[in-house]
């Protein structure tokens, strides 16, 4: 079995489960839930799904036993590049091309917590299938525990969950939507999709309530030369669009720029970011890499990125 510990960690009003190693003995009695989150997601490195490692993830199927069935849960593969990166399905610039349809240990995994069950004896388990990995999702706050199954099938593998994906997206209209939320984005004339929110709203029992977004807002200070010269941007000043997406039943991946445009049009202060959008949450991890000694140029930089809301968000 491998041991999934729930590394709680809140990205706006995310709680991101992650997941570790941990060898188990051979006991395969059914085990009661215990764990009581219901809104995080968990997402699990191919490494810890080592029986998976190298098998075609169209015969792969995520399983938990709940209420005395043994049944097909929502799940999620994300397939990376040999140096890492994410393989895109959509948007101006994909790389299905680096695609190989197997599921290697840089791949991840990602279910919603809510759909993890009981510990289930072997005999529970789907027939038919070739190998499988146990996967115990943990608390390390109260020690409360969860199970689901990776089930690979070498010949015709069941149907998967029938349940409506957590997330939708259509591109054409730059929109994604859950059962709890909405958000529209913003297209220039030019045809870009940008990274600013036009519409936000949330939703209740599939109605959508009023618009409470009223803009985005960047705000980019740089001085230099011990602030002899200072760069100031907002918004306005702030060109994005994006460049590839891949979405599945668990969450969307985005991967954007965001950039100036100088005279002559060439692109500077060029930055690329990958946002993950989940039923509740978005959550936008940022990492800088400055290929020289930024103290010896700028003496200073702030940057500033929040949303301001209109008189129906109160």
């Amino acid at each position: 079995m491998k041991r999934c510990n729930m590394l709680f960690a809140m990205v706006l009003c995310l709680g991101m489960l992650l997941c570790s190693f941990v060898a188990y003995g051979s006991d395969s009695m059914i085990q009661k839930k215990t764990l009581t989150r219901d809104v995080d997601s968990v997402i699990i490195s191919g490494s810890i799904v080592s029986e998976m490692i190298g098998k075609p993830i169209s015969g792969i199927r995520v399983y938990a036993y709940n209420d005395g069935k043994f049944e097909p849960i929502r799940y999620q593969i994300d397939e990376r590049s040999e140096d890492g990166d994410w393989i895109f399905d959509g948007g101006p610039i994909p790389n299905t091309d680096l695609r190989n349809g197997r599921f290697d240990s840089q791949d991840t995994l990602s279910i919603m917590v809510e759909e993890s069950g009981h510990r289930a004896a072997q005999a529970a388990w789907t027939p038919g299938y070739k190998d499988c990995s146990e996967i115990e999702i943990a608390d390390p706050v109260n020690g409360q525990k969860s199970w689901i199954y990776v089930l690979y099938f070498p010949f015709n593998p069941p149907a998967r969950s029938s349940l409506r994906p957590y997330i939708v997206y259509d591109y054409e209209h730059a929109t994604f939507e859950t059962n709890v939320r909405k958000l529209e984005y913003l297209i220039t004339k030019d045809g870009k999709h940008t990274t600013f929110i036009k519409h936000r709203w949330i939703t209740e029992g599939g109605q959508r309530k009023e618009n409470f977004v009223d803009r985005m807002k960047t705000r980019i200070t740089m001085k230099f030369l011990f602030g002899a010269m200072s760069v100031t941007l907002n918004e306005e000043g702030v060109n994005s669009n994006e460049l590839a997406y891949t979405i599945g039943p668990v969450r969307l991946i985005h991967r954007y720029e965001q950039y100036r445009v100088m005279p002559g049009g060439i692109k500077v202060m060029r930055v690329v970011t990958d946002t993950y959008e989940y039923r509740n949450t978005s959550v936008i991890p940022v990492m800088i890499n400055i290929p020289f000694e930024p103290d010896k140029v700028v003496t200073s930089a702030v940057l500033r990125f929040g949303v301001d809301h209109n008189e129906k968000a109160y």
